[in-house]
């Protein structure tokens, strides 16, 4: 018996109305999600290491990367135009999408310090996990900033992360806080 995972989107009105307006089946767990705003699709990770798009007009989904490894995380980038995924063997994927004339792009940006379960995108990319250490990378994957928690005592894992609309701030959450960064061009600083 073959398990399938379905993805399913549901419109929703003001009056309580469900309509299933897509269906998008599945051969491994779906394990995280991102939308860039104002597009007609979505991107999803899986538990086989696959990287998808949804197109929600077409009906229809395919791989657009497969790392082999569990994807942990996504982000989007502050345009929309390129994602970032985590993967359980710690590292970090870029993949930005066609533009005019040029293809896509994708390639390794960052080998973390362990899974980077909390990703965001911002005017940095924001990485952390387990090790309750968090890393700010440039767009090429050089270490921006690093702020290292690992020597509290109460300091639990990072699980979450997510931009501010413009990119300037981030909120990473672990396990009974969040902790918020301002980004300043001259230096990273911790609001």
């Amino acid at each position: 018996v073959r398990l399938q995972c379905v993805i399913v989107l549901l419109f929703l009105t003001r009056g309580e109305k469900k309509a299933i307006c897509n269906k998008f089946l599945q051969h491994s767990a779906v394990t995280c999600l991102v939308w860039p705003s104002q597009l007609p699709y979505f991107i999803y990770g899986c538990a086989d290491g696959k990287v998808r798009l949804a197109n929600v007009q077409l009906n229809k989904a395919q791989s657009i990367y497969s790392t082999g490894q569990y994807v942990c995380s996504l982000a989007v980038s502050p345009t929309g135009k390129g994602i970032v995924s985590g993967h359980a063997n710690n590292t970090i994927i870029q993949y930005v999408f066609e533009e005019e004339g040029v293809g896509a792009k994708q390639g390794l940006i960052a080998k973390h310090s362990c899974p980077p379960y909390a990703l965001a995108w911002g005017s940095t990319i924001v990485a952390a996990g387990c090790d309750r250490k968090v890393t700010m990378y440039d767009d090429d994957g050089k270490i921006v900033q690093l702020f290292d928690y690992s020597g509290e005592d109460d300091e639990k894992e990072f699980m979450c992360a997510i931009t501010s609309p413009t990119g300037q701030s981030a909120v990473v959450g672990s396990f009974d806080r969040l902790r918020i960064y301002n980004y300043s061009p001259k230096q990273i600083g911790r609001a």
